[in-house]
């Protein structure tokens, strides 16, 4: 019985510690508009990783068959796979690494499902968008 009180405890702690994932369309929206401008775009959702301009989404790909969006992670050198099933929120489910101390600096999503990204040395890996849950 001891047991079973000591793992709720330590379950509560655990989750009241944890930050909350999260995703809505960002407070400070930069825009910048030409005057003579013939398209409007209005953001209707973003991905917020939790480090707040320490990261940035630098190249974005997306895979409308799976509705994956690929981009790549300035900070961790991989590619977050978000699921753009609903485009006012998505949500991180899975990420592509290059391994090792390689960094991915490019992606580029084809309609077949296979996602190529580029590294350092002008290495390419393949993967795929259709990529699962993490």
């Amino acid at each position: 019985m001891l047991k079973r009180i000591s793992l709720c405890v330590t379950s509560s702690l655990v989750l009241a510690c944890s930050p909350a994932a999260h995703a809505h369309v960002v407070d400070n929206v930069l825009e910048h508009s030409a005057p003579t401008a013939a398209l409007q775009l209005n953001p209707i959702g973003s991905h917020e990783s939790g480090v707040l301009g320490k990261s940035a989404a630098e190249i974005v790909a997306y895979h409308a068959a799976s509705q994956r969006i690929l981009t790549v992670n300035a900070r961790s050198g991989e590619v977050d796979i978000l699921d753009g099933s609903d485009p006012s929120h998505p949500h991180k489910i899975g990420a592509i690494s290059a391994g090792g101390n390689r960094e991915i600096n490019s992606v580029s999503a084809r309609p077949v499902g296979l996602a190529a990204t580029a590294v350092a040395a002008g290495l390419v890996a393949p993967a795929t968008a259709s990529a699962t849950e993490e």
